[in-house]
């Protein structure tokens, strides 16, 4: 879940509600050890319009995906459970090993757990699924569509 998710932050949301929102996390992670003062510094000299401006950017620039289980890339088109398969490390989206990452069997041959340490280890959610996928493109990394620039 990003934060946008977490903090239900949608196209509906006011620029104040959202700026409150994210200083009271920056303020949380500050809290945990991070240091967000850079950062509040930044939300806090941001006028409404400019902060406006900034969300409704980032809003409009995610690509609408939802993150693999096992991967962590946003490359699945329905939010959770659907037996959707992930080009990028070939784990199928399974309801209940997403309630049970260490169960064996069902859609998948290995547990989640196990998974996501193939993946590290293979690229890929078994070492028999590695002819089957593909490396993540950038907009599958970060959520959010990245624009190109068409003039050259």
């Amino acid at each position: 879940m990003d934060f946008a998710e977490k903090y239900n932050i949608t196209a509906d949301s006011s620029p104040k509600e959202e700026k409150e929102l994210v200083l009271s996390y920056l303020s949380a992670l500050n809290d945990e050890g991070w240091d967000t003062s850079e950062a509040v510094e930044l939300v806090k000299e941001c006028s409404d319009k400019e902060w406006e401006t900034l969300s409704r950017k980032l809003i409009s620039h995610k690509t609408g995906k939802h993150k693999c289980k096992c991967c962590g890339c946003y490359t699945m088109e329905e939010s959770e459970g659907n037996h959707e398969i992930c080009p990028v490390c070939f784990w199928e989206d399974d309801p209940v090993q997403n309630n049970d990452p260490d169960y064996n069997g069902g859609a998948n041959k290995v547990s989640l757990n196990e998974a996501k340490i193939n993946f590290e280890k293979y690229g890929a959610c078994t070492e028999s699924a590695v002819p089957f996928v593909r490396e993540p493109n950038a907009e599958e990394l970060s959520g959010i569509v990245h624009e190109t620039d068409d003039s050259e």
